[in-house]
């Protein structure tokens, strides 16, 4: 793990919290023991009707329909959280199969070339006679709660969640030169005449000054590891001849 330089944080009471909130003693049940690789965030989700509970004790026990939780815990129908980094993936998963087929961290750029050299090129991208594509696209964003009361954790929009996603990235880079100048005011809601529940931007605000030097440190930290984790995935030229493509790869561009 790339240690972060909190000791520029000058609110001794911040600095207090980010230490415990960063220090490798804080992963006592393992979730981020090894924070090389993207594959450590948490991703938070809402709680929907559709939402299998795991058991009546397990990881849903409690959660009310509406409310943000991750695999560690519930974060609540309402969250303020600072963007740090955003990123573009897909997916193509058979249902049916219950079977991932192919995958993109970057979005651009298939883990394997057997169904296509680029997503962009690829038939199970695109929609077909008003048919969604079977090939899903995510937009991520990484958000850090402004109480500093969890480690940063992915919101994941796709599909009929994707406008909403593209609407806080619009507005966090236009906010001010960092993603981390603004906090959202995040809430869910009931979507209308349906029984699924949405991402709603309640409001959009400065962040606190004091707080800047710390999250600039923290941001970037997880740039690096998201921008290593999408470089690994990078497909080299022995494993494009062993997937029979022949066209050049191009280096991911949408690392925000």
């Amino acid at each position: 793990m790339t240690e972060m330089n909190l000791k520029v944080v000058e609110d001794p009471k911040i600095a207090e919290k980010l230490q415990a909130l960063f220090s490798p003693q804080k992963d006592k049940i393992g979730d981020l023991m090894s924070e090389d690789i993207l594959e450590t965030l948490e991703y938070a989700s809402i709680y929907q009707p559709t939402t299998r509970s795991i058991s009546p004790s397990g990881v849903h026990s409690g959660i009310r329909m509406g409310e943000i939780y991750t695999k560690y815990g519930v974060v609540g129908k309402d969250t303020a959280s600072i963007p740090l980094v955003m990123w573009n993936s897909r997916s193509y998963y058979d249902r049916n199969k219950n079977e991932q087929l192919c995958s993109s961290p970057n979005g651009l750029t298939p883990v394997h070339q057997r169904l296509a050299s680029k997503c962009a090129t690829c038939r199970y991208q695109r929609y077909s006679r008003g048919s969604p594509s079977l090939c899903t696209k995510f937009l991520n964003i990484l958000m850090l709660q402004e109480n500093l009361k969890a480690k940063p954790y992915v919101l994941q929009f796709s599909r009929t969640s994707y406008r909403i996603g593209t609407d806080i990235a619009k507005q966090a880079k236009g906010f001010g030169d960092n993603l981390y100048d603004c906090v959202f005011e995040l809430t869910t809601k009931q979507a209308e005449g349906a029984a699924y529940f949405k991402w709603t931007v309640a409001s959009v605000r400065p962040v606190q000054d004091d707080l800047k030097a710390a999250l600039g440190e923290i941001q970037k930290h997880y740039f690096n590891l998201v921008s290593k984790t999408i470089s690994r995935y990078e497909v080299t030229a022995e494993d494009a001849e062993a997937d029979k493509a022949d066209e050049a790869i191009e280096a991911p561009e949408n690392i925000e």
